[in-house]
């Protein structure tokens, strides 16, 4: 206890002092990549967008410091955080990485993990089970495209202030009420709790004043990483694994939606736009006036149905499994719902 206690220590030190850091010489950092103007981008000024390399290395740090650790041993974990940090930083300090290329570094990171992956979770989709179980290689395929599709999805959430980072720590605070109702929470519970602190830290700076982004590598990474804790746990415990897509709702229904709404739009899928949920929903709420602070982090506050309420309904889905694809379906027809209030930015 008294290591892990340090572990917690160290963590919180490097991620505040990294932070306060970067925010002394972000005029450094501004002369990398000065020429930031996406068309999603939403907020004044430079913000530094580098909050997910410094909760990588306040991660990383105190798990090696802490050698009971699960993340100690597991080399494929690392490589592949690796791989999707260093692709999501090259793409933050130059602004010209493409989708495409981001996405195949996302999935090979995922490739390495699932084939090194002792196990992974049963399908409880009759159709689907039978695929995955009868031809070969199938099960990892679809893992691995299912982690690549929730990193996106952190990423398609981030920009307003919060959002990345509470729909993250909700994901935490869901994994964490399973396993205690489990019992399984000692098993994870130094992974899950250095997170809640380094996310904790890092919110502290991001919401609602938005002095540090966790760029596209932060929310590559802390997406994926959540996604590598999932399959793990729903792999070592016999959970509903609904469940599991009930607690990573928001990021994973955010590609989903966005990918099927380009498509019928005739636009590329890979193609940047400001039609997304939080974005629709930012310019509705500021509407003429000039871009102000508070309109960004309230989008937060609005959108939070889809980052806190899956955390809450997974409590109820343990004891009555049986709702989980009911309470999945619920959370479509709200999305959808919203979506559709919203008129598109004109």
């Amino acid at each position: 206890m008294f290591v892990l206690l340090n572990s917690y220590l160290l963590a919180f030190f490097v991620s505040v002092f990294l932070i306060l850091l970067s925010l002394k010489y972000k005029k450094y950092l501004f002369k990398i990549y000065s020429q930031y103007n996406a068309i999603q981008k939403i907020h004044e000024g430079y913000v530094p967008p580098v909050g997910g390399l410094i909760m990588f290395l306040a991660f990383y740090l105190s798990i090696l410091f802490y050698s009971e650790s699960l993340f100690t041993n597991q080399i494929h974990v690392f490589a592949g955080s690796i791989l999707i940090l260093l692709i999501g930083l090259l793409e933050d300090f130059s602004g010209k990485i493409k989708p495409i290329y981001r996405l195949m570094t996302i999935f090979i990171a995922s490739l390495i993990f699932v084939t090194y992956q002792k196990s992974l979770p049963e399908i409880e989709v009759p159709i689907l089970e039978i695929i995955l179980n009868n031809i070969p290689f199938a099960e990892e395929l679809f893992y691995a495209f299912g982690l690549t599709i929730l990193a996106n999805g952190m990423n398609m959430v981030d920009g307003m202030n919060g959002l990345a980072g509470m729909t993250s720590l909700s994901i935490i605070l869901a994994i964490s009420s399973i396993l205690t109702l489990y019992g399984g929470i000692e098993i994870y519970f130094a992974e899950l709790s250095l997170l809640i602190i380094i996310l904790i830290v890092f919110l502290l700076f991001n919401f609602p004043f938005g002095k540090i982004f966790l760029g596209d590598s932060g929310a590559y990474w802390i997406g994926w990483i959540l996604g590598v804790l999932v399959i793990e746990i729903y792999a070592k415990f016999p959970l509903n694994t609904w469940g599991a897509l009930l607690i990573l709702f928001y990021p994973i229904y955010e590609v989903i939606f966005s990918f099927t709404r380009k498509i019928y739009s005739g636009k590329s899928p890979f193609q940047a736009d400001t039609n997304h949920l939080h974005i629709k929903l930012y310019f509705f709420l500021k509407a003429d006036k000039e871009r102000s602070i508070r309109f960004n982090s309230f989008v937060t506050v609005c959108l939070m149905p889809f980052w806190i309420i899956p955390s809450i309904m997974i409590v109820w889905t343990y004891f009555f499994s049986h709702l989980t694809i009911l309470f999945i379906a619920i959370l479509i027809l709200t999305y959808n719902f919203y979506y559709k209030s919203i008129p598109n930015r004109d």
